[in-house]
């Protein structure tokens, strides 16, 4: 956000931190309708250089994203200045509405000078002009000041705005009262969201994408350099109605001692309207670490075969007598730091889910430590069980068929069986980031930022306290969505683009050939990617020093926030990335195939058969002879289909996922805002996306071969501790913040 100084009314003052020396034209007069009142006069400072706040399971599932945790939820610390044509002041709406009754109002369009110094009004005199005061900090004043009544005055200033807040404006001006408050407040409490003008009005013709949605708020120019001519701006307004007194319910107050020769200031905060999105490449080392690879290239290890479970052996009461088992260790994929063990009768039949105790019973003879049984629930009940201690016979497990009970086989495939070193066979493999897709991105934005107060109610303008909220468009229908009901995000798609159904659904069939992406329309290439977005300053608690640069420009975007409950995949803004896994570092030798199953990666369905024969249908196993593989275990010959999984799962209820291709998917936990470092505990404002912020992402670690597709379960919780790829978000007057995603 950047700073502009405002003198009260009698010069509109306009700085603006790295941007060239514009001038500001006064066309017309500076005076609103004064009536009976009083004369009195204030000078406008407003200043565009501040902050606003910050910037981000299955395979491929984020379960780690440690965010920034420098300064707090209103900023990080971490600041960008933007580029040349982020930095465009084209024109500014200046806004003077009585706070408190009153027959005085003003508005005005002032719009860019020419020549770098003092513009002329239109009969050719300096009067009504904007005069550069300090070019240091680009600040401009007008000598003849702007006059209104003695009272009580809220001011707005909007820079660049919309022709939505211009067009009611009768020669670039309004003096009409009712006029001007109805101007004000449509600033004040409306939103944006870009109409389709050639079908019609919002919301039935809505812009067809973000970037449409975007497209009138976003600076353009043309020519670049020295050549670089503005076109149009990127949209600022109001941060608070005085940024020297944020929690003043009005800007400032006239007297009748405001003269012209003293005129009363007052200091207004611009901040930027949209977010930024930005992604940092990364060069890895190859597995010797002496190697660097291509941009974007990761080392993955990778096994496959018969791997030995490790194991341990302890004792479970049996009427009264303990018997000693063998248990195996896993992993709960809910709380992945929890270990818990799974236990097989003699057939190699799962028995049930148990924890390892510290429990001492004189009746156990078997000098083996005890173990109990867990009970099986779901997340939901584990989430709101108030008793701990009944808590911790609890595991979670995931309902793959929704009928409210947990089967064997739904309770085995909830936690994932630790293997002993050195056994399976490793694969050395790589994994290349091809393409993006941002998820969840706000349809419409308000136009200056609104949070929730003490009550939980909107209120324009505000600061986050770490107890409050972003207020943003659709509040009140995200934060009632039932997330216990997958069938409860019905309405994602009126609220975001990119929703997450949609993504998912284009990423079962989307495949990567030849440097293209085949049957996309919410993925994009990494090769489409803009030129990098500048470098960071500030404090750096939590990061290297110096700081990153931004990265290369993704995409603007809008807001977008919910309460810490409904901080879950269907309702927080996200991205998900497509990769390709191949044998070789340079990326020539592709994998053939890969199949899912039991939430593990196999090159066939032998090597499924060879870790899970036993516990296969015949249905199964009558697939294999469509298969054909040599000593080695490598697929030589292969005609099994998707179709041929999908009657699989119909028939004997085995879940194999044919991916297309090498084509994997990871996809994070959402961006984050501010990590309130608790890594399995949703915080407040931790998953959001804020104005005036720049979401700066970087993979900086994948240890996993990504998902068939992308999941689509909306109620999938935005924080937990298992890691597999690691991104980095950070934001920036812009703010930058970072967060650490794993895959």
């Amino acid at each position: 956000m950047k700073k502009f100084k405002f003198y009260a009314l009698a010069f509109a003052a306009i700085a603006f931190a790295g941007c060239s020396d514009d001038v500001i034209d006064g066309q017309g007069g500076n005076t609103g309708t004064v009536g009976d009142g009083t004369p009195a006069y204030l000078t406008i400072s407003f200043s565009a250089n501040g902050n606003s706040s910050r910037a981000a399971g299955e395979p491929g599932d984020d379960t780690n994203n440690q965010g920034d945790t420098d300064g707090d939820a209103n900023d990080s610390g971490h600041h960008n200045d933007g580029t040349a044509a982020e930095n465009i002041i084209k024109d500014a709406l200046v806004v003077v509405a009585p706070a408190e009754g009153g027959t005085v109002g003003f508005a005005k369009l002032y719009s860019t000078g020419v020549d770098g110094d003092l513009s002329e009004a239109e009969d050719g005199s300096e009067d009504g002009g904007f005069k550069i005061v300090d070019k240091g900090s680009t600040t401009y004043y007008n000598p003849d000041p702007i006059r209104v009544a003695v009272g009580r005055y809220n001011v707005l200033v909007v820079v660049n705005p919309v022709d939505d807040l211009t067009e009611t404006l009768q020669n670039n001006e309004l003096t009409n009262l009712n006029d001007v408050n109805e101007l004000y407040n449509k600033i004040v409490n409306q939103e944006y969201k870009k109409v389709d003008t050639e079908n019609g009005s919002a919301p039935d013709y809505e812009a067809p994408t973000y970037i449409d949605a975007v497209s009138e708020l976003v600076p353009q120019t043309t020519g670049e350099g020295d050549d670089l001519t503005p076109v149009k701006g990127i949209m600022m307004a109001n941060k608070s109605l005085n940024a020297d007194a944020p929690t003043q319910g009005y800007s400032v107050e006239l007297t009748e001692a405001n003269t012209p020769e003293n005129p009363a200031p007052v200091t207004i905060d611009v901040e930027r309207v949209l977010s930024k999105i930005t992604f940092r490449e990364t060069k890895m080392k190859d597995f010797d670490g002496n190697t660097e690879l291509d941009a974007n290239v990761y080392p993955v290890k990778f096994v496959t075969g018969v791997a030995e479970p490790i194991t341990e052996e302890g004792a479970i009461n049996n009427n009264g007598t303990y018997e000693v088992k063998t248990f195996c260790l896993a992993q709960d994929s809910y709380e992945p730091a929890n270990d818990v063990y799974a236990l097989y009768d003699e057939n190699e039949d799962f028995v049930g889910v148990y924890q390892k105790t510290d429990k001492e019973d004189a009746n156990n003879k078997t000098g083996k430590p005890i173990f109990e049984k867990l009970t099986a629930v779901s997340s939901d009940t584990y989430k709101n069980e108030k008793d701990e201690e009944k808590k911790k016979g609890y595991f979670v497990a995931v309902d793959k068929d929704n009928d409210d009970t947990f089967s064997d086989e739904e309770q085995e495939n909830s936690i994932i069986l630790q293997n002993r070193e050195g056994t399976g066979d490793t694969h050395e493999y790589y994994v290349k980031l091809e393409g993006y897709a941002l998820v969840n991105l706000s349809k419409s934005v308000f136009y200056v930022r609104h949070t929730t107060d003490a009550s939980g109610m909107a209120q324009s303008f505000g600061t986050l306290t770490g107890a409050n909220y972003l207020y943003t468009p659709y509040w009140q229908a995200k934060n009632e969505t039932d997330i216990n009901d997958e069938n409860g995000f019905g309405n994602a798609g009126t609220w975001f683009y990119n929703s997450l159904a949609s993504v998912s659904t284009e990423s079962e069939n989307l495949t990567y050939s030849n440097g293209a992406l085949v049957g996309n329309n919410y993925y994009k290439t990494m090769a489409s990617l803009g030129e990098d977005q500048g470098s960071v300053s500030g404090a750096d608690d939590q990061h290297k020093d110096p700081l990153n640069k931004t990265g290369k420009f993704m995409a603007y975007c809008f807001e977008n926030s919910t309460d810490v409950a409904h901080q879950v995949h269907g309702l927080s803004t996200g991205i998900s990335f497509v990769a390709t896994v191949w044998k070789d570092a340079t990326c020539t030798q592709p994998i053939d195939r890969l199949y899912l199953y039991s939430n593990h990666t196999f090159e066939s369905l032998h090597a499924i058969q060879d870790a899970y024969g036993s516990h296969l249908s015949t249905a199964f196993e009558a697939l294999l002879a469509k298969e054909t593989v040599n000593d080695q275990g490598e697929v030589t010959a292969s005609t099994v289909t998707k179709d041929d999984l999908i009657a699989l799962a119909e028939g004997a209820h085995e879940e194999i996922t044919m991916y297309n291709g090498n084509t994997c998917y990871y996809y994070t936990t959402e961006i984050k805002h501010f990590d309130n470092g608790k890594p399995t505990e949703l915080g407040n404002m931790e998953f959001a996306i804020m104005r005036n912020n720049i979401y700066s992402l970087a993979v900086t670690e994948i240890s996993t071969i990504g998902a068939p597709f992308v999941d689509p379960t909306p109620n999938t919780e935005n924080e937990s501790s298992e890691a597999a790829l690691k991104v980095t978000v950070q934001m920036e007057p812009w703010i930058v913040r970072y967060s650490d995603i794993e895959f």
